[in-house]
């Protein structure tokens, strides 16, 4: 019993970390998607993104993060915008409205 209390707390420790440094991480992987020396790594970061906003859609909704995308679809691999399009179309599907918010008028 007393090591089970241990491990829940040492699990709500690790979440807690986790949830409060989620936002420098985040903003770590948008700043490699802008890496203009490699292709892979841009391309990974895009994928990562995916992951992320996956598990949390609401961030599609932030306007820096959609701009990050919006700037890989021109991306000169053709890997990155094909990793930028799947993400947005992925939820495109879920959240039609997100649509209007890649459009440029």
């Amino acid at each position: 019993e007393e090591g089970n209390a241990k491990l829940m707390l040492t699990l709500n420790l690790a979440k807690s970390q986790l949830v409060s440094s989620f936002p420098q991480l985040l903003g770590v992987v948008i700043a490699l998607m802008g890496d203009e020396n490699i292709v892979s790594l841009r391309k990974l970061a895009v994928k990562a993104l995916s992951q992320i906003v996956q598990v949390d859609p609401s961030l599609m909704s932030q306007r820096g993060i959609r701009e990050a995308v919006a700037k890989r679809f021109n991306d000169e691999a053709i890997s990155v915008r094909e990793a930028a399009v799947s993400l947005v179309g992925t939820f495109v599907l879920q959240i039609p409205e997100l649509a209007n918010s890649f459009h440029s008028p």
